[in-house]
Formats: C-alpha cells, structure tokens, sequence
C-alpha cells in the first residue's frame, strides 16, 4: 500500500510505502526525477518526492525539503524518538540495487549525490500533512513508470527533432548569408567602368571591357 501525502508548501507530492516490501516495489519504480529520503544510519520509511518537469534536487523549496525530512523522521521507529536526526536524500536515479541486498535495501551508484540534513520534530508542521494523508493498495507501478518513460521519451524525440531543425535553419541563414556577400562584391564599384572610363574607348574596346 502506497500512502500519499499532499506538501501544504507547494503544489509538491510525496509518498512512501507501507512496509519494507512496499519499499522494494517503489525503488524498483520510482521516477528519476523522484528524490528519495531517508534516515541516516536508522531503519525508516522510503520517503520519495515527486518533482515537477524540469526541477533537480536543488530546486525543492526549503520548505517543502523541511516537510519530506519531517516525515520520514516520523516514520522510523527510532528516529521518531529522538529530539534530532540525520536525513539523507538524493535522486531516485542514484540508488542502486543488487541481489545480494535484503528487501528494501539499497546503496547510491554515487555517494557524492547525496545531502544531508540535521532534522528536529515539529509537530505543527506535521499536523496538516498527517491529515491531507491518503492510501492506495491499487496502483500498478510497472504501468505508471512505462507511461512516464514513454513520456520522456517523446519529450525527447521532440527536442531532438527540434534541435535538427534550429540547426538546419542556422546552417540555411549562415548560407544565404555568404551568398548575398558573394552578390554584393559582383557589383563593387571598383569592379564596375564608369562612364567616363568609357570615353574615347572604340567600340570593340568597350566589347571588350564588357565581356
């Protein structure tokens, strides 16, 4: 069962899973735009939260940060009974996975994407985001994340298909560009007789210059 949270702070999402089997299903999943929490050195809940198109880990609003942290504080055994706790987050994309792991184990592909936290209970921040709480045992993850890589694959494509053509126009422009200096010398003053050149030049000379 997935229980979903609304942030009070922001138009944000965040969700987490019910046990340690859950947490296997949701590292398995979880969107690489995703941002995964957890308690430092300490059993707690996989706390994910979903970024908007075009966001990074650097951009979640402090406040919002602070409300993740508050949770998964919250939802650790140990951690909850502590006045403070270390968090730990980084991108979903970082976790990383083998078999020789227990269930909802994992390790970072790059620990030098992780952030920490120092994170002290507060219970009036968690008290609205407890209430906007809703749970779901009906969701079919394998289905969300094909859609959501299909997603960004076309995403991708487009902007690919974008970039051809920007380029094209630029190589177009820097063309037309060359060809009109090209016109422009042909008819370069110096290049060209005037009439007073003309004077006195017979008319197979003028043929002649002409030609």
């Amino acid at each position: 069962m997935v229980i979903y949270i609304r942030s009070q702070a922001s138009d944000y999402l965040i969700y987490l899973g019910r046990d340690k089997f859950e947490n296997e299903e949701l590292i398995k999943y979880a969107f690489d735009v995703d941002v995964w929490f957890h308690v430092s050195s300490l059993s707690s809940a996989h706390v994910y939260l979903r970024m908007n198109p075009g966001e990074t880990i650097d951009d979640i609003p402090e406040a919002v940060l602070e409300e993740c942290c508050q949770i998964v504080k919250a939802n650790s055994i140990e951690g909850s009974k502590k006045k403070t706790v270390t968090v730990v987050y980084t991108p979903a994309s970082n976790l990383r996975k083998d078999g020789s792991m227990d269930v909802g184990q994992v390790s970072f592909h790059r620990d030098s994407l992780c952030k920490f936290r120092r994170v002290t209970k507060d219970k009036e921040l968690l008290r609205p985001l407890i209430k906007s709480k809703t749970e779901s045992d009906d969701v079919d993850y394998a289905r969300e994340k094909a859609m959501y890589d299909a997603e960004q694959r076309r995403k991708g494509q487009a902007a690919a298909r974008t970039a051809r053509q920007a380029e094209a126009a630029l190589i177009a422009q820097r063309k037309a560009e060359k060809e009109a200096r090209s016109y422009d010398r042909m008819f370069d003053g110096a290049e060209m007789t005037s009439n007073a050149d003309m004077r006195g030049m017979t008319a197979d000379e003028y043929i002649d210059n002409f030609m």
